[in-house]
């Protein structure tokens, strides 16, 4: 999960190191972990694997097509990171947390980049968390920084960028700055901005080879500067605030883009000249982070706005110089996988929450009674104020699980992880949710005035015997369409409708539970803390009691293990 706040961090010295991404990268062998399989066979349907992830809570954010999970603890620089995409998991060791932050992974195109101190003095050797492998890699060896007591990584395409704080500090108690860039094939450095600063100056945005910094002067004002191969340094006009207050900035195409104050400034590279738009950013007294009511995201810029004819606030979109309200906005809003998520809240309770393409600005989901979601293409994981998870796909919506600790999470398309409280900690389960799901062509069909409904399933039609058998498919009467639409001779009698998959069911002659595997297959649920892990702590309430006879129709396949 990427969260609004894009606050810069201090730092000083830049760098730019161009490197040919095309090169395969040297892997740190000690920390490599490739990927394990987490998925379920497809021949199954039960959820087998578990596995530790996390001895504490930790943190679960998106990255890209890639979720990764990790510990941030306090007294430590470093975590291991979890690394899950595809239905697989890889560890990934000495990470630093600071390469993990939400902010740093949006302003770093979702890559994870960082740099270590190597043997050599004032040298760092840069790696990068290679999300599509598993494994941490090197990007760069041995680079020159100078005496840093701290670096940043920043990426832009196939060229890094380096914030490096410097132990020297100017009169004004600043680190000393300079901008400068590095090519791989030698190793030189070539000053970008062509001057030394006595003030302090951040990256603030990267494209193509245009340097965007914030200057920071010496009594706290600031003012936006350009830098570019071959040509001056400068000031943007109309970018200096007293005691800072610039807000959003960022390249945009041959333009610059910056709220100063709560005002859209607009700078046209070309011309020099810059202007005043008609947006206005929210802004309250006494805020200091009012740089927590923007995102900007691939090109797109989110930003919150307060109407003054309505006394409304709304979630505006402005992307490739166009602004568009898109809905809104009641206090909370993130970016999840291409997805711009905004909550409404009642008391400390999620109420619901709408989601937005980020393309497009539109809405495209709604939804109520949620404390978490999660997205993965078309498969949406949703955890409701009771702690069920709940997956969907398409139309098809079914209740999996239940997740004590507050949240669950998509691994691909057909997987779900699920925490659950394990005896040693918390543990992530993976769950396959669509074998528990009715297919497309599960057909539940009745006639005008009879009571008797009827199931059709793989080419069969099955005679649903109860509500309970029904309720085992469908959490209502919704879906049931007229049986004249339906070619009944087209479908093999079945006999007596089986329960759904997932399905907890025991004979009263007894005490063994079995889940339901499929349409002819159980398997028992060896004990307590099984059935406590895969339907919460209240599974006994679901667990339905049918005659010896129905219970004999299944036949058993391997235990639900532990």
């Amino acid at each position: 999960m990427i969260m609004i706040t894009i606050r810069q961090q201090s730092f000083a010295l830049v760098l730019a190191l161009t490197t040919m991404m095309a090169a395969a990268p040297t892997v740190f062998g000690a920390s490599v972990n490739a990927f394990t399989d987490l998925r379920v066979a497809s021949s199954q349907s039960v959820p087998t694997h578990a596995t530790s992830v996390l001895r504490q809570a930790g943190t679960v954010q998106r990255v890209g097509n890639a979720t990764i999970v990790y510990e941030a603890p306090i007294d430590m620089a470093t975590t291991a990171v979890y690394v899950y995409r595809d239905g697989k998991e890889a560890r990934v060791d000495g990470v630093p947390v600071s390469a993990l932050r939400a902010a740093t992974i949006l302003r770093n195109q979702n890559r994870i980049v960082w740099a270590e101190a190597s043997g050599s003095p004032a040298r760092f050797d840069i790696y990068e968390l290679d999300l599509a492998q598993g494994v941490r890699v090197r990007r760069f060896d041995d680079i020159f920084l100078g005496n840093a007591s701290q670096v940043i990584v920043r990426v832009d395409g196939a060229t890094f960028y380096f914030e490096v704080q410097h132990t020297q500090t100017l009169r004004n108690g600043f680190p000393q700055v300079e901008i400068l860039r590095a090519t791989s094939s030698n190793g030189a450095t070539v000053t970008v901005n062509n001057m030394w600063r006595n003030q302090f100056e951040v990256i603030e945005d990267i494209q193509r080879g245009r340097v965007l910094t914030r200057v920071v002067f010496e009594n706290g004002d600031q003012e936006l500067w350009l830098h570019e191969n071959n040509v001056p340094s400068r000031a943007i006009p109309d970018s200096y605030t007293i005691n800072g207050y610039l807000l959003g900035a960022r390249i945009v195409g041959n333009t610059v883009e910056f709220f100063r104050y709560q005002k859209l400034m607009l700078y046209e590279i070309a011309s020099g000249r810059t202007t005043m738009l008609d947006d206005r950013l929210l802004w309250e007294k006494n805020i200091l982070d009012q740089e927590s009511r923007l995102m900007a995201h691939n090109g797109t810029l989110f930003y919150i706005s307060y109407n003054e004819k309505d006394g409304r606030h709304y979630i505006m979109r402005r992307r490739s110089g166009v602004t568009s309200n898109i809905g809104t906005w009641d206090g909370t809003a993130f970016v999840q996988n291409g997805t711009l998520v905004s909550f409404t809240h009642a008391d400390q309770f999620v109420d619901g929450y709408d989601t937005y393409d980020m393309e497009t600005g539109l809405r495209v989901l709604q939804d109520g009674g949620i404390q978490w979601t999660d997205a993965y293409g078309s498969a949406r994981v949703v955890v409701d104020r009771q702690g069920r998870v709940v997956w969907s796909q398409g139309l098809a919506r079914r209740v999996i699980g239940y997740a004590p600790l507050g949240r669950a999470y998509v691994v691909d398309a057909t997987h779900v992880m699920i925490p659950m409280l394990g005896r040693n900690g918390h543990q992530y389960v993976t769950v396959r949710p669509q074998a528990w799901l009715r297919s497309e062509g599960d057909v539940f069909a009745k006639r005008a005035g009879s009571p008797s409904v009827y199931l059709f399933r793989n080419g069969k039609r099955y005679t649903v015997a109860n509500e309970d058998v029904y309720y085992s498919w469908e959490p209502n009467f919704a879906r049931i369409i007229d049986l004249s639409l339906m070619n009944v001779n087209a479908y093999v009698d079945g006999g007596f409708a089986p329960y759904a998959p997932g399905t907890m069911i025991k004979s009263p002659e007894a005490s063994t539970v079995h889940m339901v595997v499929d349409d002819t297959h159980k398997s028992p649920i060896v004990n307590e803390a099984a059935a406590f892990r895969y339907y919460g702590p209240f599974w006994w309430h679901d667990v339905h009691v049918v005659s010896k006879a129905q219970l004999d129709r299944y036949q058993v396949v391997t235990n639900m293990a532990e």
